[in-house]
């Protein structure tokens, strides 16, 4: 321990370092505790690490300090702002017990090394939080929303007496989150003149950040609460806003300044204050204000579900971080609703039950739920893989229907109303901290919605100024921001849900989708898919939504499927996002095949009314893309492609639903047979079989017995042809005729392997035939044989 540093001892948090160091020489975790599929590295390969990668912190399981002692444990949990220097001192004592050969370690005297603990036994939410979890471990789960610039912070400094005189030197004066200066020299007992060293002093770098309440954890419909971060050295520049993440650390109080704030260049507290001495006044309020904050040792992304990665610097400092894998009762849950007849329909039929006649459109979340796949180009350009969606009408009792269940079906949504949003709250803003005169990031709705699902409502009344923010994100997914000397590029991988009123009351067939809208063509365009729900009088409908609403006011309850069945698809659909499909080369040819007729149909009369255009070709490709994860196939095939034009196709002219127009035919029964019969006779030369040992010891003897009698009767070999018609008259070959073809193949694979595994079979060659002037292959028995 430094002496100078405290002016007392601290017995326990002396005794807690040389306890945990001896935890980082002699731990070794238990084979019975720890997972088989986890490889925890010792703490020597990670301090070789730290000097490879230039970082400064060390990352501990917290379930390894409660095997090596449980008091250990609970004072790390209890105290932890107390022991944190003594913890790091026994860090900086390790490395240098065991790397004292290397010159890395022992040039960097002014490096503070930290200790951040992960896998803690229970999760806090930010709604929670108490005075009781002041100096305490724990770990808080929230949403980031604001991001400050990178700052240098003073922890600890060494300050000189300016008197020319005394030149007496302070070190190791501790910084708590505001500059202080000693009080007085020991030597001259002078009070105002000191000057910071820095080349003495440690500097730490520093970030703020401000985390928000996770939907799935408020309780009730109240404002979800917000939290300051603080975040420093590795951890530094690895969050982005939107990201969901687990924040290990601990909650300080510090006492805070109250300032005089102004309006229009006018001072409020000016008239108040003028009576009253200044600096008494700021005394007495500073001494009773306290702030609080949370300073974060370790990161962990809760987006491992969805996506099984890393962001690239965590990935560099947070190696040892514990990754997310399904459990084998969840895998055997999706093989479960994998495996039953009618997968789609049954999806269907789980999302929103109460609604109907409204298959399509639930297809059509679905699909946006899984999405496509994200590819990037050669030239390092990146193509989106999610699925954009515009619900279109004035049926407005059906979109609030939707709403609720869609809420309620999958949580990573916000909702956001075109009415009221502007292009700050629904890209990015850049605010200004008054507190260190510096410039923070605010996310808007789409970065907050990363990965997730954004519900933009009546996208018409947005302004046509904020609709141009959304251009970039629909397309690139991303936002880019530059303003107060900031040049950024954020993440904004979310797909957009929006409903759009009709521009008059009642849909025009004589014009196209687009100009019944109202949007900009170049917006309409980004979506996916476009369907319509108009309140036109039908009496099948009318008839079950009057019943529907009489059930509901005689508090009538309704059949729906189970709790337990409702999470077994919400796993379905995060496993189905894991997937990556392949376009096959015959999807391929289908998917230009049902892109030109598009085109063509243009320049029909009843389809002349939409545009078809490049953009539908990769709209086509997501959807397919989606249909083949939702049923896990490693490939794309024609059936998906298929189903993936008959929702584009009915998307695009819902009010066109004749046969005769269906891609002529594309999807009708006699196509459908045309590729039956092709893939028949392609699997009748690429077929696959398999042979049986019982099956392989008949046609063994069976051709032993037939090439010895060949032998008793004079004739010194045997043709291919013979033995096979000699084979094919026994009851082996009393099949049919596809089935024989089969059966022959056998009887080739067995005779190869006679020939050159077993050796039992010679090939040669016999003298020329007079009448064809070639050679003849015959078939001849080893002497072994006939031994």
């Amino acid at each position: 321990m430094d002496p100078g540093l405290f002016n007392f001892r601290d017995e326990l948090a002396e005794e807690v370092g040389r306890v945990f160091f001896h935890f980082l020489n002699d731990f070794t975790p238990n084979k019975i505790f720890s997972s088989k599929l986890e490889k925890y590295p010792d703490f020597i390969e990670q301090v070789n690490l730290m000097n490879q990668t230039f970082s400064s912190t060390i990352f501990i399981n917290f379930e390894h300090i409660i095997q090596f002692s449980d008091e250990l444990s609970d004072i790390i949990e209890e105290q932890h702002q107390r022991i944190e220097h003594y913890i790091s001192e026994a860090l900086d004592e390790f490395i240098k017990k065991n790397f004292r050969q290397k010159k890395i370690f022992l040039k960097k005297k002014s490096k503070k090394y930290w200790v951040g603990f992960y896998n803690l036994p229970f999760i806090t939410s930010l709604s929670s939080h108490t005075s009781k979890n002041i100096n305490k471990l724990i770990c808080i789960s929230g949403m980031v929303t604001r991001i400050s610039e990178p700052y240098p912070q003073l922890i600890y400094g060494s300050f000189v007496c300016e008197n020319f005189d005394c030149k007496f030197q302070i070190d190791y004066v501790e910084q708590f989150f505001e500059y202080k200066e000693p009080k007085i020299c020991p030597k001259c007992h002078n009070i105002n003149t000191w000057t910071l060293l820095f080349e003495n002093s440690l500097f730490v770098h520093f970030q703020k950040i401000r985390i928000q309440e996770i939907n799935n954890e408020i309780s009730s419909p109240i404002i979800p609460q917000t939290f300051d971060l603080i975040v420093k050295e590795d951890l530094v520049d690895i969050v982005k806003p939107g990201d969901k993440c687990f924040f290990n650390g601990f909650l300080i109080a510090y006492p805070g300044k109250i300032k005089n704030f102004y309006f229009n260049d006018v001072w409020i507290f000016q008239n108040e204050l003028s009576r009253i001495d200044q600096k008494i006044f700021d005394q007495n309020l500073n001494a009773t204000h306290f702030q609080t904050c949370f300073i974060v040792s370790h990161l962990f992304s809760m987006d491992l579900k969805l996506t099984r990665e890393f962001p690239e610097n965590l990935q560099k400092t947070n190696f040892f971080s514990k990754s997310f894998f399904f459990a084998r009762k969840d895998k055997e849950k999706i093989l479960k609703i994998r495996s039953k007849e009618n997968l789609i329909k049954n999806l269907v039929e789980s999302f929103a039950p109460n609604l109907k006649n409204f298959e399509n459109i639930k297809i059509g979340i679905l699909l946006l739920l899984v999405g496509g796949v994200r590819k990037k180009t050669e030239e390092n350009i990146s193509l989106r893989g999610n699925i954009n969606i515009g619900l279109l009408g004035n049926l407005f009792f059906d979109k609030n229907q939707l709403l609720k269940s869609f809420f309620e079906f999958f949580s990573r949504t916000i909702l956001v109303s075109g009415k009221t949003s502007t292009s700050g709250g629904l890209t990015a803003s850049i605010l200004k901290d008054y507190e260190k005169n510096n410039f923070s990031i605010q996310a808007g709705a789409l970065m907050l919605a990363d990965k997730g699902v954004c519900f933009i409502e009546h996208l018409d009344k947005l302004k046509f100024k904020n609709q141009l923010s959304i251009y970039e994100a629909m397309e690139h997914q991303i936002i880019s921001v530059a303003k107060a000397n900031i040049k950024a590029t954020l993440n904004a991988r979310s797909s957009i849900f929006a409903t759009i009123d009709l521009e008059k009351r009642e849909y025009n067939k004589t014009i196209n989708m687009q100009k019944n809208s109202g949007l900009n063509f170049s917006i309409f365009s980004r979506f996916d898919l476009f369907f319509l729900l108009l309140n036109n009088p039908v009496e099948k409908w009318d008839f079950s939504f009057s019943k529907k609403i009489i059930k509901t006011n005689h508090n009538y309850k309704q059949k729906n499927f189970t709790k337990n069945f409702f999470n077994s698809i919400d796993l379905y659909i995060s496993f189905a996002r894991l997937l990556r499909p392949i376009l096959k080369e015959k999807s391929g040819i289908l998917l230009i095949r049902i892109y030109k007729y598009l085109r063509k149909c243009q320049f029909l009369e009843n389809f002349q009314k939409n545009y078809f255009t490049i953009r539908q070709l990769e709209s086509l490709i997501r959807l397919s893309e989606g249909f083949a994860k939702l049923y896990l196939g490693k490939f794309v095939k024609e059936f998906h492609v298929k189903a993936a034009g008959r929702l584009l196709f009915n998307s695009l002219y819902p009010l066109n639903n004749s046969s005769k127009f269906h891609f002529n035919g594309l999807f009708h029964e006699k196509f459908n047979l045309i590729f039956k019969k092709k893939k028949e006779t392609l699997l009748q030369k690429n077929y696959k079989f398999r042979l049986s040992f019982k099956e392989f010891q008949i046609l063994f003897k069976s051709l032993l017995f037939e090439i010895k009698n060949f032998k008793k009767f004079g004739f010194h070999g045997v043709t291919l042809k013979i033995l096979m018609k000699k084979i094919m008259e026994t009851n082996y070959f009393a099949f049919s005729k596809q089935q024989k073809k089969i059966q022959i193949k056998k009887v080739f694979v067995v005779i190869r392997y006679m020939i050159f595994s077993y050796q039992n079979l010679i090939i040669l060659k016999s003298k020329a035939s007079p009448i064809r002037g070639k050679f003849k292959r015959l078939i001849f028995l080893k002497k072994k044989n006939f031994a």
